[in-house]
């Protein structure tokens, strides 16, 4: 049995691995850790980290990416290869991070009602939206609810570039990202890809965030093909 050990984004349960497991062998297990409610990156790395055994794989999405590429960079042993979903592991947009510091403001003031609909429908590309997949995005922020949020998004928003230490780590770096996701720094990818044939990158048509829900079957086929490299 090989451990693939997985990092989840923002107010993401492990729900969000259900297709992705879903299409991959019984010899390949997927396993969930939970972002801790710590105060700080540099907290939640070293929680993580204690998690992990002596080498891992690290499959992370969105903010679960950037965890992970942290794990590798303050763990540098830990980490035999990172597999990046929907993130690019560079400091925040002064658009998102202007957004984030509205939100922070606002559950200061007023009770968290949970995601809407059009919130959760933004994060799917249109040709992959649908009630199924928004009524799961929109559960899994409920069953996380208003103090993960504020917890997450404080601790998190302040983030520094780690293309450096990343290239310095000599290991195998795969990212799975949308041509055309907002939230992904796309010059930024092009630009580190290029630093390394240890760095590769899987670019899916459309503006799709939530990639382990919309294109499990890639992933897996991906999944699959390193695993029996592997071996």
């Amino acid at each position: 049995m090989t451990s693939i050990y997985c990092l989840p984004g923002t107010m993401c349960t492990a729900d969000l691995w259900h297709d992705l497991r879903a299409n991959l062998p019984t010899d390949l297990e997927l396993r969930h850790l939970a972002i801790p409610q710590q105060e700080s990156i540099e907290d939640i790395v070293d929680t993580l980290a204690a998690q992990l055994p002596a080498q891992a794989h690290l499959l992370g999405f969105s903010l679960g990416g950037y965890l992970s590429a942290s794990i590798a960079c303050r763990y540098p042993s830990r980490v035999a290869r990172l597999s990046l979903i929907s993130n690019t592991p560079c400091a925040l947009s002064d658009i998102e991070r202007t957004a984030r510091q509205a939100t922070l403001n606002w559950l200061s003031h007023y009770r968290y009602g949970g995601l809407t609909n059009a919130k959760a429908a933004t994060l799917l590309d249109s040709r992959s939206r649908n009630d199924e997949r928004i009524r799961r995005i929109i559960q899994m922020d409920a069953d996380l609810g208003a103090d993960v949020l504020l917890q997450q998004l404080k601790a998190t928003t302040e983030r520094i570039d780690l293309a450096d230490p990343l290239v310095a780590l000599g290991i195998p770096i795969h990212f799975f990202v949308s041509r055309e996701d907002p939230l992904i720094n796309h010059p930024w990818l092009h630009a580190f890809v290029a630093r390394s044939t240890l760095m590769n990158a899987t670019f899916v048509e459309g503006s799709g965030h939530m990639l382990p829900m919309e294109q499990p079957e890639r992933i897996a086929n991906y999944l699959k093909e390193i695993h029996h490299a592997d071996v």
